[in-house]
């Protein structure tokens, strides 16, 4: 599963808040107008979490690749495995 290429960023435009992508060319993700009970702040919150993802993604494959499991790390090296493979659509 491809997702689309980053870098994204969050915005906020009248009502609307969510995520865009490069160049601003097209919406990844709205946030806002769904749940009237957040606020702005929390709604620029949750996009800029979501516009931090491919970020995330490749900097969790990184470390996935060089990080061997201990017995002092292997739940938290098991739980980024498991969210991995969320992100991937393999769960």
């Amino acid at each position: 599963m491809a997702h689309t290429k980053g870098p994204w960023r969050p915005f906020a435009w009248g009502t609307k808040v969510g995520v865009t992508g490069d160049l601003n060319t097209a919406d990844i993700a709205l946030v806002s107008g769904f749940d009237t009970n957040r606020s702005i702040e929390e709604e620029m919150a949750n996009a800029a979490l979501i516009a931090a993802a491919p970020d995330m993604l490749a900097a969790l494959t990184s470390v996935l690749l060089f990080v061997k499991p201990t017995p002092t790390n292997a739940a938290a090296l098991n739980a980024a495995h498991v969210a991995l493979a969320k992100a991937e659509g393999r769960s």
